[in-house]
């Protein structure tokens, strides 16, 4: 028979169990899969006998050794018959087993995320065993020793080794100090067997818990150009995101009621600019100047102001007021973590009469809460027919000196003059 009518009548055949439409020009051997073929092991190459034979004297032990020598990912089972020279022959069954150093790493770039400054942060890298043996993890570390807590440094793995046994789950706890400095990258060798070292590498931002008030801050303005270009140098994408997973265990709820007014809000907190606040940068400049500071807080569980530090003022301008009205503004507050923190008047705080402050309670990291500040001038407080009125009063949050300024002009109405 013509081989090329019978190669024809066999794709006549096989192609519409293939595909209906079909390339004549295509070569059909590679539609069907190539038939793995089985390599037979020969066990001689596998096991040896040293020695395989031999003479006893009376009495005498002689050891035969068996070596395996494996091939990747095999099993194998053999039967050693040995045979003495007038006697029994015994049968020994031989088992061996050979496999990959084969792991699985849930990363290897831990994100730590925005933490606190003042205590100790932890992640668990988790590594799996998913080869038939066991093996041995190592930990290296190589942190330099720093002068002070300024800047993030790995503080401790644990445990630093362990023997893991197939299809084993080890848990290796990351223990690290944030620093104050924001962004910190770090990295330590992890070595698993014979294989060569895996760098993994750490990452996060170490700050100091802030929280933020949708408040003029004109004394901002005076600020020398480069803090305001180190603030916006720290917005990277990864930082945003790490920003906005704060926000979104939380809602946040602003304060859209008819019958509260909003006044003098900052038109850039609108537009997200405000998480770029330069106090930040200008509180780290005054800790890298006297890092001293942060001691009493790694030794104890103090979460007072940072000792000679206070915000640039938000000020409240009230205009011009009629005595015996009252006037109202209300300013948001956003906690941005990543701690709780509650406010509450700073010592030696005095508040005048005629100005009320209601402040929110405790706020977790991503909420919002507000600061009503009235103002009530009465006829009383205020004879002049117009004064100008300027006070202040601070706050306290977790590590921040807050302050703030009130200014207004107290007329009396025409009526009553």
């Amino acid at each position: 028979m013509d081989i090329e009518l019978m190669k024809l009548r066999i794709i006549k055949k096989v192609a519409p169990m293939i595909d209906t439409g079909f390339d004549s020009e295509f070569p059909w051997i590679g539609k069907f899969p190539k038939i793995s073929k089985r390599y037979r092991t020969n066990i001689n190459d596998v096991l040896q006998l040293i020695p395989h034979r031999g003479l006893l004297k009376p009495g005498e032990i002689q050891y035969v050794h068996v070596i395996f020598n494996p091939k990747t990912n095999i099993n194998i089972k053999a039967i050693l018959d040995c045979e003495v020279l007038g006697g029994p022959a015994e049968s020994i069954i031989v088992t061996g087993q050979s496999s990959d150093l084969m792991y699985k790493l849930n990363s290897q770039r831990i994100n730590f995320k925005i933490r606190s400054f003042h205590e100790s942060a932890s992640e668990k890298l988790l590594m799996s065993n998913i080869a038939q043996l066991p093996y041995e993890y190592k930990t290296y570390l190589d942190e330099p020793k720093f002068k002070n807590e300024l800047e993030g440094t790995i503080l401790d793995l644990i445990p630093p080794d362990k023997i893991l046994e197939p299809e084993e789950e080890a848990e290796l706890n990351i223990v690290m100090r944030p620093g104050i400095v924001g962004y910190f990258n770090r990295v330590f060798l992890l070595e698993i067997g014979h294989l060569p070292h895996i760098p993994i590498e750490l990452f996060g931002w170490g700050v100091i818990p802030q929280v933020y008030f949708s408040l003029q801050r004109p004394e901002i303005a005076y600020l020398h150009p480069e803090i305001g270009y180190q603030a916006i140098a720290d917005l990277t994408q990864e930082y945003l995101e790490a920003v906005s997973e704060i926000f979104s265990k939380n809602g946040s709820e602003h304060l859209d009621s008819s019958l509260t007014e909003q006044c003098f809000v900052d038109p850039d907190f609108k537009l997200g600019w405000h998480i770029c606040s330069p106090s930040r940068m200008l509180l780290i400049n005054h800790v890298k100047q006297r890092p001293e500071i942060l001691n009493a807080y790694s030794t104890s569980l103090k979460m007072g102001p940072i000792p000679g530090f206070h915000t640039t003022p938000y000020v409240i301008d009230y205009g011009v007021v009629i005595t015996d009205s009252t006037v109202q503004c209300t300013a948001e507050i956003i906690n941005y973590g990543p701690i709780a923190t509650k406010l509450h008047f700073a010592k030696a705080t005095h508040v005048p009469t005629w100005l009320s402050i209601k402040l929110c309670g405790k706020l977790n990291p991503g909420e919002t809460g507000k600061l009503d500040v009235v103002f009530s001038p009465t006829s009383i407080d205020f004879t002049e027919l117009e004064q100008n009125v300027e006070t202040s009063f601070n706050l306290e949050a977790s590590f921040i000196f807050l302050v703030f300024s009130t200014s207004s002009s107290a007329c009396r109405s025409a009526l009553a003059a």
